[in-house]
């Protein structure tokens, strides 16, 4: 089987770890793997397994930080940059469109699933849902790619019953293109990790522990807003040990604010 997986970027996240677990699966299995993102420089790229074919459409995005300063030099240097990607992206575009896939991948329902549907021959198109449509869509931006592209999407591959069920009471037209796929567990890793001894001191173990397991994001899960709602809790007189296990862009400067505040706070990854 070949089968080309579509992406944004590969930041560190869960339905990110999802498609790397279901890529190895794949390798694994002795399919053709390629992995098609939209812009490169994820925190996650070193993670994807051996043998999966990468591509970018963007190998960066700097270019729109540059673009939106106010010194000419750097916005020129945003611009040329920006133009550098386009034509990378073409010829991307041009080397995907040459080949002929078994089944095309769209890795999330947020993405634009247009550049997929309009570029790449594959027998069977494929839009994953992960999550429950009810809360996860207030615009409505998802439901909408949805539909525009429904009639050359072949399945919705849903991650839980409960996806499953919120795809069907929106779009009950589409409900026979509705499957359920778990996601892959890869119980080997998950062994491994377990048998690693506890990062947690013990001088935590009769104290009040509040434990949160996320992405260290702070666009994405508020965590600098956590922090702060805890250090109002603590002048406040409630004393208790937040630990956080996750991994994230905003991982480093999560520690500074730690350190900075002089937090009761674990961070591990």
């Amino acid at each position: 089987m070949r089968v080309l997986i579509y992406y944004s970027k590969l930041n560190v996240g869960g339905a990110e770890r999802s498609n790397v677990r279901m890529m190895k699966k794949m390798v694994n299995s002795g399919w053709g793997v390629t992995l098609l993102l939209r812009y490169g420089g994820g925190t996650m790229e070193s993670e994807i397994p051996a043998g999966v074919q990468v591509l970018y459409l963007r190998r960066n995005s700097d270019f729109l930080s540059h673009i939106s300063q106010n010194s000419v030099i750097t916005k020129a240097k945003g611009y040329i940059g920006f133009l550098i990607e386009r034509l990378h992206e073409e010829r991307t575009k041009q080397q995907v469109r040459k080949e002929d896939f078994d089944i095309a991948i769209i890795g999330l329902q947020g993405l634009d699933a247009g550049f997929v549907v309009n570029n790449i021959k594959a027998k069977k198109t494929l839009l994953w849902i992960r999550n429950d449509l009810h809360g996860c869509d207030p615009t409505g931006k998802v439901a909408s790619n949805i539909r525009k592209y429904a009639e050359k999407i072949d399945y919705f591959p849903c991650v839980s019953q409960t996806a499953k069920q919120s795809f069907e009471d929106l779009f009950p037209a589409l409900r026979e293109k509705a499957v359920l796929i778990y996601n892959v567990l890869d119980t080997e890793e998950m062994l491994k990790l377990a048998a690693k001894p506890s990062c947690i001191d013990n001088k935590y173990a009769d104290k009040l522990k509040i434990l949160s397991v996320c992405r260290v994001s702070d666009k994405v899960k508020g965590i600098f807003r956590m922090l702060d709602v805890y250090e109002k809790l603590r002048n406040e007189g409630i004393f208790f040990y937040w630990i956080l296990a996750g991994n994230g862009e905003d991982y480093q400067e999560l520690q500074k604010r730690i350190m900075q505040k002089n937090c009761r706070m674990v961070l591990f990854c």
